[in-house]
């Protein structure tokens, strides 16, 4: 919503900065072009890394700063900082939200220059001067600093109007270091290159300044400033600088009120060296050492007030400029800290002066008395005087004191606001997690019900196997019952056309009631017979389906079955012929290794037997330097194929885990398929007993009934000649029953022969089931016995690396003993034939080797399967003709480290399987080894001297930083407080934003999650690991280059913004990630000052972390670099990562 200006908003327009050095009429016209908006609570003003150029005010309500989610500055209309631009940096660092109903008004950077420059313009003409043409593009750079922001109307005028432009070219010395300073710099355009005794520092861009530190602590200048490319400067002199900025802006304080400024709140901030800083410091103060002050200040609390002191003149009034700067309240201390004293644990105050001794000279007389006498008086002025002056300074400081009481009210009413909305914030959460609560049990409840009905899912597979045997006894039961009940149905229709025709015939004889009778019970049983056929045929059909069904669904299994045990046999064909691959060109690497030996010991002694000069000294000395390049590239080589033995080992593995589960799969199906035949059989001989019984019974009771009517024929009938021939058509009758009952009983036969031919159908598929279960045993055996001799192979090359790691040891020995020999004394032949002695001896041990080796690798191989026939062995090693071109070897160099042989033990990492079933963070082994830690190095920093040896143990370490994906399980396992989220997103990137406590927790809990100890490794075990086997500034190199790692000007698209996904650039060698930049890492130790200080002693109140981050500069990635900071302080540019004791 848009408002035009009121004469409301006028005053308020005009106390902002810089609109309140404009003059009315610019003023004005610049008031006629703005608009006043309105957004309501909760809307967005502007995201981070927008890029408009507009300078927001903020007029009424208030507006929250934030980084990602996390609120960093709350801004109140009417505040001090309300008259400055809001978040003013391009592209934005922070977004803003309106936390309430807001009024802000928006003006172009490019309008306000113009007017700024016309104005600055105005006031030259006025003072007779000519303005200097150009853009007004500086103006608006210098006014976004802070120190200028807060400058007086007047102030920033005159600075505005004594700034002079000047062109200057590529390879302009600006600053040189040394001299005394004379300008403050502000870079309009081009670059400019910073840099201390020839060593690039930084690099400046256009808007930046530079210059004051000389100006304001009336130092010479610390460092050389040139350009880089052409481009354009302006600077204040430095009366100006001192007039116009240094008085107005800085806070300065004497001693005497540096203790009611800590009673106040404020803190004690020391910028002394660390060192300077342990031999003795005030209660209370905090070590910020001036040279890393712009890296470390983002480490302050922004609400916080600050007294700045040190040692060296100058260091606190430039400290106190650069955090005014970065937007701290901050006042310089007029003095040396050594001037305070502890009074106790919170306070600081003045030292006092000597006492005066009250005795005279015994034997002094009037004279002396009277000289003490005026001594006290003096005295008792001074201290009188004193008493006013500090009454004086009480009653400032009673006022200063009210003040302050009316903003902690202003700020209390805040906190108790803030408070409020974190209440609702806190119930909202609440509410929340009762939902969530609600949530978790309704998915419990459905687990639940879904666990029930996979078990109801069983029991209807159960039922229906059960349904399926059932079916198939019925169905053998009732085809031979249809067969018995059609030749009864053949019968009972004869009797009933017996008994019509009994009947028809009448004759008045008595038997007509008894025909009639028989057809009622004739027709009966047929109506019975019907239904009961009907039943069983239905149960029959049903039986026959579902013993189809089964029967395909039988074959399928065997098949599936079959294919996965022909998978297997390939599978471990292909390993079979993998490993014999890897074999031969194994022993062909071998081969030309010993060649090469063969040949260089040969040459060796050729010349321990001629005799050797300087020259062949030096010459062999480049042999042996050339041996051990080829020794360092065949390691490499056998280093592949460990990594290759180790993929075809995970090959077996996955072979013997499937052939595992077919196994089970194939003794559950036979154990299913027996307990169902067993089953079946039993069951169907029961039911086709009781079905012969039943049957016979109801033949029977047929056969009585009829034998029964034909009695009452025979009786009826005695008289009648036709009755003798019913009887007789009776008895055929009764033949043809007992017929159809053996027939009967020749089904059920039938029936038991096809159950034993069933029977037999199955026996045959348990025979390949057999044969499928014993040839899969064979590969169970087969995967044990290579399992076996991979086991002893491995041990074969540990005891080969054992032996060469103690070959590498004499190596350098013997190369040291050399090159010593070679360049302080000139060589006898007996020393020569001692030197060739010595290289033929580690050739021979080195070459015994790897021939034992080779023995093992061949013996394990030629012992599981057959080798091919080699068509001939190519050497992987060209031999050495010649080596008389090459260059003389060059002088030893001093080395940062002991020459050791430590390295990494593990060819590729390991990672832990935890409690839940996900993996622990990628970790590698190092071996033990001695070096030397820190640095004397004119480079290296105070607190990493003195250099001295260490002895570090095997351990393993994390081969990347621990990642926000590793560090959120251990969030969601424990509840602990989740790091901020600083806008960056990726669940690849190092976690930031921990403190040590968090990452000593976090090892706690992966200890417990894997029953290995995991803890933060030491400063030593940092350091040689960081150091990769380096004996180099960097573990790279004695130089800084570009795109090694990510840091502030390391040439990537992450450099000073945000830390880089892991294992985005090289390793180290010894293969870890990002050691030198991308984030710093908090280490195990209590902070030191120096190495001379005792562990023991070491300030446990602060801890180390070591390396670089992605916003220092490339010249400081050294490898020795340290840093410190308090348990719980949470940086965006600090993480960890972990170590594992053996």
């Amino acid at each position: 919503m848009l408002q035009s200006v009121t004469e409301d908003d006028i005053p308020l327009l005009k106390a902002l900065v810089p609109l309140n050095t404009l003059q009315d009429a610019e003023l004005t016209a610049l008031l006629e072009t703005l608009e006043i908006k309105s957004s309501a609570e909760g809307s967005v003003l502007f995201e981070a890394g927008d890029t408009d150029t507009g300078n927001l005010y903020l007029l009424s309500g208030r507006i929250e700063l934030l980084a990602g989610e996390s609120v960093v500055d709350v801004i109140i209309a009417g505040a001090a900082t309300a008259r400055f631009p809001i978040a003013h940096q391009f592209p934005r660092k922070y977004k803003a939200r309106a936390r309430t109903a807001v009024r802000y008004v928006v003006v172009e950077s490019h309008l306000l220059g113009r007017l700024l420059e016309k104005d600055r313009r105005d006031a030259l003409r006025a003072d007779g001067g000519n303005a200097e043409e150009g853009t007004a593009d500086w103006i608006g750079k210098l006014l976004q600093s802070r120190i200028f922001q807060s400058l007086p109307k007047e102030a920033l005028q005159a600075v505005l109007q004594r700034m002079r432009a000047i062109e200057v070219h590529a390879g302009d010395e600006l600053i040189r270091e040394g001299e005394p300073g004379d300008y403050f710099y502000l870079l309009d355009r081009g670059e400019a290159l910073v840099s201390r005794d020839g060593e690039q520092l930084a690099v400046l861009h256009g808007g930046d300044m530079f210059g004051e530190e000389a100006l304001l602590g009336d130092v010479p200048r610390g460092a050389s400033v040139g350009m880089r490319s052409d481009g354009r400067v302006l600077r204040l002199d430095r009366e100006s600088f001192r007039q116009l900025v240094k008085l107005p802006v800085l806070r300065r304080c004497d001693v005497a009120a540096v203790p009611e400024l800590v009673a106040s709140g404020c803190v004690l901030l020391d910028v002394r060296d660390p060192e300077a800083f342990a031999l003795g410091h005030p209660v209370g103060a905090v070590n910020l050492p001036f040279d890393s002050l712009r890296y470390q200040a983002a480490s302050l609390a922004h609400e916080r007030c600050y007294v700045v002191c040190g040692d060296v003149p100058g260091h606190s009034l430039v400290a106190c400029y650069l955090l005014t700067e970065r937007g701290f309240d901050v006042t310089a201390m007029d003095g040396d800290v050594r001037t305070l004293e502890i009074d106790d644990e919170h306070s600081v105050s003045p030292s006092s002066p000597p006492e005066r001794s009250g005795a005279g000279d015994a034997d002094g007389g009037g004279v002396a008395s009277r000289t003490r006498h005026q001594g006290l008086a003096a005295d008792y002025r001074l201290q009188i005087d004193d008493l006013g002056a500090r009454l004086e300074a009480a009653n400032r400081r009673c006022e200063q004191f009210a003040a302050q009481r009316d903003a902690l009210r202003d700020r209390l009413d805040a906190l108790e606001r803030q408070a409020r909305t974190r209440q609702a914030d806190e119930q909202f959460r609440e509410s929340f997690d009762q939902r969530l609560k609600a949530q978790q049990a309704q998915s419990d409840a459905l687990e639940t019900e879904l666990e029930l009905m996979r078990r109801l899912e069983v029991d209807a597979r159960n039922e229906a196997r059960k349904q399926h045997r059932e079916s198939t006894r019925l169905a053998e039961a009732l085809r031979a019952r249809d067969e018995a009940l059609q030749s009864l149905t053949n019968e009972r229709d004869q009797a009933v056309q017996h008994a019509e025709t009994l009947a028809a015939r009448g004759e008045g004889r008595d038997d007509a009631a008894a025909g009639d009778e028989a057809r009622r019970a004739l027709r009966r049983t047929q109506l019975d017979l019907e239904y009961r056929l009907g039943v069983a045929t239905d149960k029959l059909n049903e039986a026959e389906e579902q013993a189809r069904k089964r029967q395909r669904q039988r074959d399928r299994d065997v098949a599936t079955l079959s294919d996965k045990i022909a998978g297997l046999e390939r599978q471990l064909r292909d390993s079979g012929r993998a490993f014999i691959d890897a074999n031969s060109r194994y022993k062909e690497a071998e081969q030309a290794y010993q060649e090469q030996i063969t040949l260089l010991e040969a040459r060796l002694q050729r010349q321990a037997a001629a005799g050797l000069d300087d020259e062949a000294v030096a010459r062999n000395d480049r042999e042996r330097l050339v041996l051990l390049n080829q020794l360092d590239e065949q390691e490499a080589r056998t280093s592949g194929l460990d990594e290759e033995v180790a993929d075809l080992r995970r090959q077996l593995q996955a072979s013997t885990e499937e052939a595992a589960e077919l196994r089970e799969i194939i003794e559950t199906y036979a154990a299913d398929l027996e307990a169902a035949r067993g089953q079946a059989d039993d069951a169907q001989v029961e039911a086709l007993k009781a079905e012969l019984a039943l049957v016979r019974e109801q033949a029977e009771e047929e056969l009585e009934r009829m034998a029964s009517q034909l009695g009452l024929a025979r009786e009826a009938g005695d008289d009648n000649l036709s009755g003798i021939a019913e009887l007789e058509q009776l008895r055929q009758q009764l033949s043809i029953a007992q017929r159809a009952l053996r027939e009967r009983e020749e089904a059920l036969e039938n029936a038991h022969e096809e159950r034993q031919f069933l029977e037999d159908s199955l026996e045959d598929r348990d025979r390949e089931l057999d044969r499928a279960t014993g040839r899969l045993a064979e590969l169970e055996a087969s995967l044990r016995d290579n399992e076996l001799r991979m086991s002893e192979l491995d041990a074969e090359i540990a005891r080969s690396k054992a032996a060469l790691a103690k070959c590498h040891q004499e190596r350098d020995a013997i190369q040291a003993a050399d090159f010593r020999d070679a360049r302080f004394a000139a060589t006898s032949p007996s020393d020569t034939g001692a030197t060739a002695r010595r290289g033929a001896w580690f050739s021979g041990l080195l070459g015994g080797l790897v021939l034992a080796g080779a023995g093992a690798w061949l013996g394990w191989y030629s012992g599981w399967l057959p080798l091919p026939a080699s068509d001939g062995a190519k050497a992987t090693i060209e031999p050495i003709s010649d080596v008389s071109g090459v260059d003389e070897a060059p002088p030893a160099t001093e080395a940062h480290y002991l020459p050791t042989r430590g390295g990494p033990l593990s060819p590729v990492a390991v990672r832990e399987r935890l409690a839940d079933g996900s993996l622990g963070p990628a970790m590698r082994q190092l071996s033990g080894s001695l070096f030397l830690m820190g640095s004397d190095a004119s480079w290296a920093p105070q607190n990493a001297r003195p250099r001295h040896s260490v002895s570090v143990g095997g351990f393993w370490i994390s081969e990347h930083e621990v990642s926000v994906a590793e560090y959120q399980r251990f969030v969601r396992a424990t509840g602990r407080r989740a790091p901020t989220d600083f806008g960056w997103r990726g669940d690849d990137l190092p976690v930031t934003g921990v403190s040590w406590e968090d990452a000593d927790a976090y090892a706690v809990w992966l200890s417990r999650q894997t029953g290995k100890h995991y803890r933060l490794p030491s400063e030593s075990e940092w350091e040689y690991a960081a150091a990769g086997g380096s004996t180099a500034r960097y573990w790279w190199g004695e130089q800084p280059q570009k795109g090694k790692e990510n840091c502030a000007d390391c040439g990537t698209r992450y450099d000073d913004r945000q830390p880089a996904p892991i294992g985005s650039f090289s390793a180290n060698g010894f293969g870890l990630f990002d050691v030198a930049g991308n984030v710093m890492e908090w280490v195990e130790d209590c902070y030191r000052a120096n190495y001379r200080v005792r562990l023991a002693d070491a300030d446990c109140r602060r801890h180390v972390f070591r390396g670089g981050s992605f916003h220092r500069p490339l010249a400081q990635l050294i490898t020795v670099a340290r840093g410190q900071g308090s348990p719980d302080m949470r940086m965006p540019y600090l993480g960890f990562r972990v170590v594992r004791d053996d």
